[in-house]
Parts: C-alpha cells; sequence; structure tokens
C-alpha cells in the first residue's frame, strides 16, 4: 500500500492462540503495521508469560528573527523565559520573510490531519483458532492479523549491573524574550534562519535548506513544524510543547531533529509522536540527543518516534540516536521508538534510553537493514504495558538483514510479569538476538523525573 501524505492509518487486531492464556496489548501506531506482540516473557512459567498548557520558557540563546529573505516577519509582543547555557539576546525580527498565519500556494503540508480508517478494539483475553495473517490497511478498511501461537521468549536472561549514561549537567540558566509570532508556513523559499521565535507551529512546503533554531513552538491544534517535499530542513534547540505531533516529515530529505525538547504531544490518533518520519528518504537523516517527556493524564502519544515508509542510503543511516524518552499511554497502540513502519530500509536506532514509554519500548516491524542496537529499555507495570523489545515483519514486503544487540530491557506487563523480548513463531532471529538481555538493575532510576525544562 502507498502511504499518502493524508494520513492513512494501518490497523491490525491481533488475538492469543495456545495453551497458555495472555492479556494482548495492541502494537498499532498512527500510520503503522506493528501489529501486537504477545505477552510471552523470559520464562515458560505461567506466571511469567506473558492538557497542561504551562511550561518554563527556556531554551537556548534566541535572537529572535525571520533572516534569508526580502521582507519582513511579522511578530507581535513577547514572551519571557530562562535560557540554558550563553548569553541571551531580545527577539527582534530582522530581515526575512516569514508568511506569519497565512497559507501560500503550492503544496500543501497535511499537518494535524486525522485519517479515516480502521479502528482498534481489543478483544476478550483467551484462546482463539485462526491462521496468522498479514497484509495491508487501506484507508477506511480493517485488515486483521491473529496473532500466531505464543511460545517461550526468545533472547538472553541475565541479571548484575548496567552500564548507564553518564549524567549530563545543566548549565546555568538565564533570562531570555522570545519574539512572538503568529504561526509561520512558507513555501518554496530557501536558505532561511528562523530563530528566537515563540510560535504556535511552522509548516514548510517545497523548501530547502531552512534551519529552525532555539524556538519555543506551540501550543497548538496542529502538527509543531511540517515540513512536506522539503530537503535540507534542521530543527535544532526548540522546545516543542503541547502540539498534536512535535515535528512531522513528510516526503522529504535531510531532515536533522537536534539538541530539542518536546513534552505532552496532544494527539489524537493518528499523531501523537514528538517525531514522525513518514517517506523521509536519502542521506543525513538525524533525529539525535533529543528529551521527550509525556506527563501520564497531560498527553495523549502514540510513538515517541516513529520512522513510517523511509530509507535511509548504505553507510549513510537514517539515525535515532543519544535520545532521552521518559512517559507515554495510556494508548495501547504506542511505542518508545518504532523503525521499519510499513518497510523501509537504513535505519538505526543506537544508544538511546527509554523509561515507562509506552505500550512497547522498541521495535522492528519490517524493513531491511534495519539496526537496533546497545538500548537501555525500562518500564513499570502499567495498565497498557505488553513488550520491551521485538522484532516482527508486518510490512507485507521482504525483510531482511534485520540486526537487534547489545540492548538492556526491563519491562513488566500489564499483568505484572516479566516480558522483555519477543519474536513471532517461526521468525528467524535478527542478528546478535541472544545479546539483548534482561538486566534486573534498570529501573526508572535512568533519567531523572523531569528531563526537560519545559
Amino acid at each position: 500500500m502507498k502511504f499518502t501524505a493524508l494520513d492513512a492509518c494501518r490497523r491490525h487486531v491481533l488475538t492469543l492462540m495456545g495453551a497458555i492464556l495472555i492479556p494482548l496489548m495492541f502494537i498499532t501506531s498512527c500510520k503503522k503495521d506493528e501489529g501486537v506482540a504477545p505477552d510471552a516473557t523470559t520464562s515458560i512459567s505461567a506466571e511469567n508469560l506473558g492538557h497542561h498548557k504551562s511550561w518554563s520558557d527556556t531554551v537556548h540563546n534566541s535572537p529572535g528573527a525571520v533572516t534569508g529573505v526580502t521582507g519582513t516577519a511579522s511578530a507581535t509582543g513577547s514572551t519571557t523565559g530562562t535560557t540554558t547555557g550563553g548569553t541571551t539576546t531580545s527577539g527582534s525580527t530582522t530581515g526575512g520573510t516569514a508568511t506569519s498565519g497565512s497559507t501560500t500556494t503550492g503544496g500543501t503540508a497535511t499537518s494535524g490531519s486525522t485519517t479515516t480508517g480502521g479502528t482498534t478494539t481489543k478483544p476478550t483475553t483467551g484462546t482463539t483458532t485462526g491462521t496468522p495473517t498479514t497484509g495491508s490497511t487501506a484507508t477506511g478498511s480493517t485488515t486483521t492479523t491473529t496473532k500466531p501461537t505464543t511460545g517461550t521468549t526468545t533472547g538472553s536472561t541475565t541479571t548484575g549491573s548496567t552500564t548507564t549514561k553518564p549524567a549530563t549537567t545543566t548549565p546555568p540558566a538565564t533570562t531570555v524574550t522570545y519574539q512572538a509570532s503568529a504561526a509561520i508556513t512558507l513555501t518554496g523559499k530557501s536558505n532561511m534562519l528562523i530563530s528566537g521565535l515563540a510560535v504556535p507551529s511552522i509548516t514548510l512546503n517545497n523548501c530547502t535548506n531552512i534551519t529552525i533554531k532555539n524556538c519555543k513552538i506551540g501550543p497548538a491544534g496542529v502538527c509543531g513544524v511540517t515540513t512536506y517535499m522539503c530537503t535540507g530542513i534542521t530543527i535544532d534547540s526548540c522546545l516543542i510543547s503541547n502540539v498534536t505531533t512535535g515535528v512531522y516529515a513528510i516526503q522529504s530529505q535531510t531532515i536533522v531533529v537536534s539538541n530539542c525538547q518536546g513534552k505532552n504531544m496532544q494527539g489524537p490518533f493518528p499523531r501523537g509522536q514528538f517525531v514522525q518520519f513518514n517517506n523521509v528518504t536519502g542521506s543525513g537523516n538525524r533525529i539525535i540527543n533529543n528529551k521527550f517527556q509525556n506527563i501520564l493524564g497531560q498527553s495523549n502519544p502514540e510513538d515517541a518516534i516513529n520512522i513510517y515508509e523511509s530509507s535511509g542510503l548504505p553507510g549513510d543511516p537514517i539515525t535515532v540516536s543519544g535520545n532521552e524518552i521518559r512517559g507515554g499511554g495510556p494508548s495501547t497502540s504506542g511505542s518508545g521508538i518504532m523503525l521499519g513502519d510499513t518497510g523501509g530500509s537504513y535505519e538505526l536506532a543506537q544508544n538511546n534510553t527509554l523509561v515507562d514509554p509506552g505500550q512497547v519500548g522498541m521495535a522492528i516491524a519490517g524493513g531491511t537493514n534495519m539496526s537496533v542496537i546497545n538500548n537501555s529499555i525500562y518500564s513499570k507495570q502499567q495498565s497498557f504495558t505488553n513488550v520491551g523489545l521485538y522484532y516482527w515483519n508486518q510490512s507485507g514486503q521482504a525483510s531482511s538483514n534485520i540486526t537487534m544487540s547489545g540492548n538492556q530491557v526491563n519491562w513488566t506487563s500489564s499483568t505484572g510479569n516479566l516480558n522483555n523480548t519477543w519474536l513471532p513463531q517461526g521468525t528467524t532471529a535478527p542478528t546478535g538476538w541472544s545479546t539483548n538481555v534482561y538486566n534486573n538493575s534498570l529501573s526508572e532510576s535512568l533519567l531523572p523525573n523531569a528531563i526537560t525544562t519545559l
């Protein structure tokens, strides 16, 4: 199925087969086909199968300008907050055009749109019969995938110490003033800097070489930053809060989201990601060194990071690295980091830290040349938790050269049982699968209670 810029949702309903009854949780997310993983665990015993609208305005230095083209940027009023490190500059508008609050012609971004599609409902727990099938869901229809018979969880189980990320130090905070701006929409623009603004949302259509830096984005009932058919877009050191999705990149290339802080994505489904790449291709695509936090009761998230039908290059994969993710749920279709959604190729997620990120920790749902390496994944028991780490090709396409290695997991399912890793019956284990280990020393202390300054 070809996904378009209009969000088409894909849903699978998975039911349990086998002699052991296990609660079911769903692992589908916006426009993703990852199905569900059963509550199998590292033990074969029956017991072990298995909006808040305010924030502190803290950001890096904010010059408060949109520069690079003839004209002026529309900006009225100012907001005051704090910045981390460096000097501050009062926001001013110098040069450059920002078409504030208006829609320009040529190319349309579909930020914040909802999609008609199948609805996933949670079945009653129990033994079911049927043949597992995997298929695509077109707009307005639902394909049901029956869960295969549950076996034992593959992957090693060990106890002991873990290597955790060194604690990061926060530079002293200083006061900064942001230049307030209406929503910005740009079409066909190039070589621009948008910085130091407090803006509800930014939409880029057919743009090239745009940098969005040191801005405070949100609240808004649409995506914080949307790129449609753009190339060379960098979103760096921004605060993104209380929007439907933080950064939504559609049919774009060379997209970088770095050093940002995000808090409380509002959805609703199919939105709800901090970052989603949708048909993003080519070189230089990065989601690195960000801090993302959803607070239960103040947010409505799906996957924190979702890579949908996207492909990097050999030697230059789409890279999701060094991110800290805390909080998720109560959606029974949300994950921490999802690669290979509806296929794709050359994607890498490494050295990320996840604490209580939702129903699933990390997963690969299809594609070729996919890697999940050296991540730390923890969740306590919650009503929606299912499994920490899994691989299951649900794309309907060939999937090969999968690596999942060196990940440390301590995941408790909604039943209160360990459910660290899972592979569907008959699936060839990814390279390095046996090196994914249960580490009972992983806990919520992997990350501070508040990982953002929002």
